[in-house]
């Protein structure tokens, strides 16, 4: 089981990466992609691919 802390961190890493690697993935699609790996650890905490600000960001 994740700690709320860890799923802020998982979130704020998919958040990151989520909209650059979805692109590379749709023009270049494998299995292997790291697109299908943030899209299982999206899946694990509900994250839906939904920008939040970064200035939300709290830095610990």
């Amino acid at each position: 089981m994740m700690t709320n802390h860890e799923k802020e961190d998982l979130q704020m890493v998919l958040e990151y990466f989520w909209r650059d690697e979805r692109k590379h993935y749709q023009e270049r699609p494998c299995k292997n992609h790291i697109y299908t790996v943030l899209r299982r650890l999206a899946k694990r905490i509900g994250y839906r691919g939904e920008a939040i600000s970064h200035s939300s960001w709290k830095l610990v």
